[in-house]
């Protein structure tokens, strides 16, 4: 639970900035003239959500059901992910099939947040889970 409240700090500040952008005489009903977050997955997803509210438009480009270590992107995700103002992954090899492109976005000069990046990724040994074997 510790990995949380890091993830947060972490995405918090870029977050920030990008609803810092918005124009505060903009209607509030005009989403084209709020900043864009494209998010990877419904989790995270849910999370900017609550942390930016009405300050930007939040998509979720994985499909609710869908594997996000499968999942490969269509030429309209693409377009999305260029034309966001930051997209927020995950990172550590969750969604696989977007690395390739979640790299050349950020070469393209998206800003790219991974919040695997921001945590310590603790290894599990074959001793601590055993799949399941019990033996009374």
């Amino acid at each position: 639970m510790r990995i949380i409240p890091r993830v947060l700090f972490g995405i918090c500040p870029v977050l920030l900035a990008v609803s810092a952008c918005s124009s505060s005489s903009a209607l509030p009903d005009v989403k084209s003239e709020l900043p864009t977050v494209v998010v990877t997955y419904s989790v995270l997803g849910n999370i900017v959500e609550q942390l930016v509210g009405d300050a930007a438009t939040v998509t979720t480009l994985i499909p609710d059901g869908q594997d996000p270590h499968e999942f490969e992107p269509s030429a309209k995700d693409i377009e999305s992910l260029n034309n966001a103002n930051i997209v927020v992954s995950n990172g550590l090899d969750f969604e696989e099939g977007l690395e390739e492109t979640l790299n050349n976005v950020k070469t393209a000069g998206v800003n790219v947040f991974m919040a695997g990046d921001y945590i310590t990724v603790r290894e599990l040994s074959d001793e601590d889970h055993d799949h399941g074997a019990f033996d009374p």
